[in-house]
C-alpha cells in the first residue's frame, strides 16, 4: 500500500463502519492516481474523456460542501480542495487541444464540457427489482440524437438560422423517452435529461411539454435507472465485469450514480471498479494486442458518435478513463457523505 494510502487510513480510521472505513482510503488513493494520470496527458483527452472529468469535478465540489456541513478533518478537506484545483487545471489545459483536434464537434458540444456537473443529488435505493425487465432495443438514432443535444445547447442550425438553446421538439421527446431500450441506447436517453439539468433547460423542457413536470422528469430517470441497474447487476453477477463491458458498466454507474441512485455504490461494486483501474491511474482496454485494441476502438467510434473513444498514453483510453474518474469521484463523495 502506498504511503499516501497509509496516511489517509490514519486520518479516517476513527470514522464509520468497517467496510466503508477500508474503502475510503483506497478510493482516495485511486482518485489521486487518476487525476495525476490525466494531468500528465491532458493533450490526449477528447470531449468524452473531459465529460467524465467534469462529472468527477462536480462530485469533488459536492464532497467539499458535505464536509462543510459535517465534521470533516482538516486533512480530508485539504485533499478535496487539492483534487478540485488539479481537476480544474487539467480541464482548462485540455480544452484548446480538444478544440484543435475536432473543432466542429467541440463547437457543437462545448457546453457539455465547459464547467463541472453540479447535479441535484437525491439519495434513493431501488427495492423489489424482480419485476424489472431489461430492454431489448439497442438501436439509437445517432444523427437525431446529436440534433436533439444541439437543440438544448443552442448550436443547432435550421434553414441557416441558429435555434435558441433549450429547444425541445416532439421527435426528440419521443426518442429520449421511448421504452424497451438497453445498453448505450438507454444511457444516451438518460444523458439527455442530465444535459437538460446541466444546461439549465429544466423549465423550458417543462414549458414545451405539458406531460413533463419536474416530477415527470424524475419518474423517467427512475424508470431508466431501474432498468440500467438491473442490466448492470447482470454484467457484474459473477463478481467482475468482462473487459468488453467495463466501459458500459462505468457509464451506467456514473450517470445514475450522479443523480443519487445509491444501488450503484455497493461495496463490492466499488471494490470491483478499483480493481479495473490500471497502476498508471487510467482505465485500459485490457491485455489485447495493439491490432485488437485499434479494431475495437474503430468499432466504438462507428457505433457511438457522442461517446467516442480515443487512445491515450500507456494503452489508456480517454472515454473509459473519464468514466472511471467520474465513478471514483462519485464513490468518494458517497463515502464522505455516509461516514462523516
Amino acid at each position: 500500500m502506498s504511503p499516501f494510502a497509509v496516511f489517509v487510513i490514519a486520518l479516517t480510521i476513527v470514522n464509520g463502519a468497517p467496510t466503508k472505513e477500508k474503502l475510503l482510503p483506497r478510493v482516495i488513493d485511486a482518485v489521486d492516481r487518476a487525476i495525476k494520470f490525466f494531468s500528465s496527458d491532458y493533450s490526449s483527452i477528447n470531449v468524452d474523456g473531459l465529460f467524465g472529468l467534469r462529472i468527477g469535478q462536480g462530485q469533488i465540489i459536492e464532497a467539499l460542501k458535505e464536509c462543510g456541513s459535517r465534521s470533516c478533518s482538516p486533512e480530508l478537506k485539504g485533499l478535496l480542495r487539492r483534487f478540485r484545483s488539479e481537476l480544474e487545471d487539467t480541464c482548462q489545459k485540455a480544452m484548446p487541444y480538444i478544440e484543435q483536434e475536432s473543432p466542429e464537434y467541440f463547437a457543437r458540444f462545448r457546453d457539455t464540457i465547459a464547467k463541472p456537473y453540479i447535479l441535484k443529488y437525491r439519495p434513493f435505493r431501488f427495492h423489489g427489482m424482480e419485476d424489472v425487465e431489461i430492454g431489448h432495443d439497442n438501436e439509437y438514432d445517432e444523427e437525431e440524437g446529436d440534433r436533439c443535444y444541439a437543440r438544448l445547447l443552442g448550436t443547432f442550425k435550421e434553414n441557416e438560422r441558429t435555434i435558441p438553446r433549450c429547444n425541445v421538439t416532439q421527435p426528440c421527446l419521443d426518442l429520449v423517452t421511448k421504452g424497451d431500450t438497453k445498453r448505450y441506447s438507454i444511457t444516451h436517453q438518460l444523458l439527455y435529461f442530465i444535459v437538460v439539468e446541466h444546461t439549465g433547460c429544466n423549465e423550458k423542457l417543462q414549458q414545451q411539454s405539458s406531460s413533463l413536470s419536474s416530477a415527470g422528469i424524475r419518474e423517467i430517470e427512475d424508470r431508466f435507472c431501474q432498468k440500467i441497474y438491473k442490466e448492470a447487476s447482470t454484467l457484474a453477477k459473477t463478481g467482475s465485469v468482462m473487459i468488453g463491458s467495463q466501459d458500459l458498466f462505468l457509464e451506467q454507474s456514473v450517470l445514475c450514480g450522479a443523480l443519487g441512485y445509491e444501488n450503484f455504490f455497493k461495496p463490492r461494486y466499488i471494490d470491483m471498479v478499483l480493481k479495473m483501474q490500471a497502476p498508471e491511474g487510467c482505465f485500459k482496454m485490457g491485455f489485447e494486442s495493439d491490432s485488437v485494441i485499434m479494431a475495437t476502438l474503430e468499432k466504438l467510434r462507428s457505433s457511438r458518435r457522442l461517446l467516442r473513444e480515443q487512445p491515450m498514453k500507456d494503452g489508456c483510453l480517454s472515454h473509459k478513463s473519464g468514466l472511471g474518474i467520474g465513478t471514483l469521484a462519485l464513490y468518494l463523495r458517497y463515502l464522505v457523505r455516509s461516514m462523516i
